[in-house]
């Protein structure tokens, strides 16, 4: 053996044991939760109760009595059942014992299916040194045990566990490896426990120690013990493991073999060959691969990743081979995650659990028989099949794979690149353009096209005018040097008095002629055209001097001559219509506008509507200019009329000129009123003055009083009466029986039609809103009271609660003076 691996066991022994005092198994203490010292029957009866006859003892159940309590200030509780057992334990203190008890042993059995849960007979009452004077007390006899519970109102019951009974392991070895001490074996059929602790005393008793007669149920756990034992036998076989000889350093590591890194498992491994049951992907097929070729490796990855599933094809492609294997796992949950998968597959028949605590030997030996006895089945035709067209479909997948990722042309770069640099240009606006000879495009023309195309970009973004009317388009000039700009310079200033004498020349010619053409250097062209025909002799044809030839003639000049003047007579009234420069402006970008334009206004009205307007074009135009007019000059007398009276907002909505034209008539109706005698008191001016003041904070109530239910509520309900139903609510419907009144739903429904929010309406929301109602209903009939009673006693009313108040503040201070004057 290896001093290397030899010392690396003795490491892993040490980390293995337990020897310290927070060992229960070795310092034994009475906790308050884990652990219940049984006081009756006696060692020896329970022994024999539980171990040998294999029967249930109930423990006692009690029934508490409110929160009284007794002399000794402990709750009064009722016996329901006595139990077969007495415990050290205050009733309510042992309840909760029991279920602390049963809650850890059944989290044990669930998750690493295990059994921690003992009854101890014995402890060994002993020193690590014969002068020290701390003592420690350790179990002896350990007996499985389990606890359950029918309801909250039962008792709970001890019994068996169907394990094996032992003598405390950890204190065996440390007894033996300590102080020499060899603790007999312990045999339940043969042996009595008395003679067993006598036989012990015996043993001990030159240590002076001894061992006392008690009964405890606590949680002991001692399964490393066993992991230490292991290690202590098998050290030779250990060493002759490669992976454990890697482990500790004396042979180099594991290394996958070249021909498995980056297999590629669809040219290598048919359909037909694998024997996997659930879907894997490639890190998943290469942990697979490595396990049928008995490479030893680590699967690692967090949850969620398939690692079950990965086992399951594992342990799959291992039954194929006709390969046993052995799954082991701390918690049971993984087992039953992979034996489902395997169940659900239909390998449920080639699968056992040996090792858990739910296994038994009967059903395990007649899985076993199931298994034997288990008939060969041949594999479909159909399935075959399948398994070509998936070996089909599979080689068009890796071809389309391949030719997706395959870099072509002389740019170097694939379709998947390709896509995926167009998908980031997806909001980007299509543009249909030619580019030649694309295959044979390399990456530094690509990049010099990009870079002109962004330098196109830069220029034309400081642009605003139209493109296509633009006196550098289709220009192939490259750079503008200083001497091409001195020369464009000298040109041009030589060419303009010479298209002032072209212009004057093609009208002389066009007035001589006859002609209406748009003078231009397309013009010029076509006069140049004309006269030159013109200058060429002319000879008469012979055809001209048959008679026939000579009509058809005619015939076409006539036609001509029609369409010459159709043509002249649109162009006049296109002119009278718009503007000179509209033989510059470019027709087909104006018409493709105006077809856009009108497919939008086609959404906003139906065909009767535009038919009519494009019939009366030309009146809606004239009336909108009309309209256009009109209310300018409103704007005007309004802004005058404002400043007149000190007002320094002027109206810009239809609505506010709706509120100036309601105060302007409570103006005109003044200049019918006769002063009174009362209006030259001061004191009752000072009045007036005061009621408009406090209308105007009536005014500002009301609208905060709207403006909260409008919140709430539709518009519709300010103009509803919802006097009587406040009563209502506020009177029958104000006790617990109003859901049986039958107005009352009625009620709830009016309201709930004008809440927004009508999901959700409580009584107290229905009454809260009703009183809000009658609020604002007392606020207006305040409001109007008020002008009533004051201001139209003195000849200025003015009605409307929803205008801005200091507008007819100004107004009516305005009238006081008018008629003071």
């Amino acid at each position: 053996m290896g001093q290397k691996l030899h010392n690396r066991i003795d490491t892993w022994k040490k980390l293995l044991l337990d020897f310290g005092k927070r060992n229960r198994l070795i310092n034994f203490k009475d906790n308050k939760r884990s652990n219940v010292r049984i006081t009756s029957p006696s060692c020896e009866s329970l022994f024999s109760i539980i171990a040998i006859q294999e029967k249930e003892i109930e423990f006692p159940y009690v029934e508490f009595i409110g929160d009284e309590f007794d002399d000794e200030n402990d709750e009064l509780y009722d016996i329901i059942f006595k139990g077969d057992v007495k415990t050290s334990k205050r009733p309510k203190e042992l309840q909760k014992a029991l279920k602390h008890l049963r809650y850890r042993a059944n989290t044990s059995i669930e998750e690493q299916g295990s059994n921690i849960l003992y009854l101890a007979f014995g402890l060994l009452k002993w020193k690590e040194r014969e002068d020290s004077a701390q003592i420690f007390y350790a179990p002896l006899i350990l007996v499985p045990v389990k606890l359950t519970v029918e309801s909250l109102t039962s008792p709970y019951k001890l019994s068996l566990y169907e394990d094996e009974i032992v003598v405390n392991p950890t204190l065996v070895y440390k007894l033996e490896n300590d102080f020499g001490i060899v603790l007999p074996d312990f045999d339940v059929t043969h042996d009595e426990i008395e003679t067993y602790f006598c036989k012990i005393e015996n043993l001990v008793e030159t240590q002076r120690w001894s061992v006392e007669r008690c009964v405890n149920l606590t949680i002991l756990s001692f399964l490393k013990i066993n992991m230490y034992r292991d290690l202590e036998r098998n050290e030779d076989k250990l060493n002759a493991n490669a992976i454990i000889s890697a482990i500790v350093g004396e042979q180099p590591p594991l290394q996958i073999p070249d021909e498995l890194n980056n297999y590629d498992h669809d040219k290598n491994e048919r359909p037909i060959d694998t024997f996997q049951v659930v879907d894997a992907d490639s890190s998943q097929q290469d942990a697979i691969l490595l396990s049928k070729k008995g490479i030893s490796f680590v699967l690692q990855g967090p949850p969620g990743t398939g690692k079950s599933q990965t086992i399951t094809n594992i342990i799959a492609e291992a039954i194929a081979d006709g390969k046993k294997v052995l799954f082991v796992s701390e918690k049971v949950a993984a087992l039953q995650v992979v034996y489902n998968r395997l169940a659900k597959v239909g390998l449920a028949d080639f699968c056992f659990s040996l090792h858990s605590h739910k296994a038994k030997k009967k059903e395990i030996l007649h899985e076993l028989a199931n298994s034997i006895s288990l008939n060969r089945k041949k594999v479909r035709e159909e399935a075959l099949h399948e398994l070509t067209v998936l070996e089909k479909k599979r080689q068009e997948l890796n071809d389309y794979q391949l030719q997706l990722h395959t870099p072509c042309s002389k740019l170097n770069v694939s379709i998947f690149d390709i896509n995926g640099r167009l998908a980031k240009l997806e909001q980007t606006p299509n543009y249909i353009f030619e580019i030649t000879d694309v295959e044979n495009t390399s990456v530094e023309q690509l990049e010099e096209r990009i870079y002109l195309l962004k330098q196109l970009s830069i220029t034309i973004g400081k642009r605003t005018e139209d493109y296509s009317t633009n006196v550098w388009r289709n220009s192939n000039i490259k750079y503008l040097t200083n001497e091409l700009r001195h020369n464009i310079d000298a040109n041009i200033t030589s060419c303009l008095p010479l298209l002032t004498e072209i212009n004057d020349c093609v009208r002389d010619c066009c007035v001589k002629l006859g002609l209406t053409m748009s003078v231009s250097l397309e013009g010029c062209d076509l006069l140049k055209v004309l006269l030159e025909l013109g200058a060429q002799p002319f000879v008469i044809p012979l055809k001209w001097i048959y008679l026939d030839e000579f009509d058809a003639l005619f015939t076409d000049i006539e036609q001509f001559d029609k369409l010459t003047n159709n043509i002249n007579e649109l162009e006049a009234k296109i002119h009278d219509i718009y503007a000179d420069d509209i033989d510059e402006c470019n027709a087909n970008l104006v018409h493709n506008v105006l077809l856009h334009k009108m497919e939008t206004l086609k959404g906003e009205f139906n065909e009767t509507c535009t038919n009519n307007i494009a019939k009366n074009a030309v009146s809606i135009k004239e009336s909108l200019l009309s309209y256009k007019k009109d209310l300018t000059e409103l704007y005007d007398c309004a802004g005058k009329i404002a400043g007149m009276l000190g007002i320094k907002e002027l109206p810009t909505t239809l609505v506010r000129y709706k509120q100036y034209v309601s105060i302007f008539d409570t103006l005109l109706s003044l200049s019918q009123y006769t002063p009174t005698q009362n209006l030259l008191d001061r004191k009752e001016i000072q009045r007036i003055q005061t009621t408009i003041a406090n209308n105007k904070q009536l005014h500002e109530k009301y609208k905060d009083a709207c403006s909260e239910i409008l919140n709430q509520c539709d518009k519709d309900i300010l103009s509803q009466e919802f006097y009587p139903m406040l009563q209502r609510f506020r009177g029958e419907y104000n006790s617990i029986f109003r859901f049986l009144n039958k107005n009352y739903k009625s009620d709830i429904r009016e309201l709930r039609k004008y809440l927004r929010d009508s999901s959700n309406l409580s009584y107290q929301k229905a009454l809260s809103l009703l009183t809000s109602l009658k609020s604002l209903s007392d606020t207006n009939k305040d409001i109007e009271n008020m002008q009533k009673q004051c201001i139209a006693d003195y000849g200025i009313y003015y009605k409307g609660v929803e205008t801005d108040w200091e507008l007819l503040e100004h107004i009516l201070l305005a009238a006081l003076i008018q008629c003071l004057l």
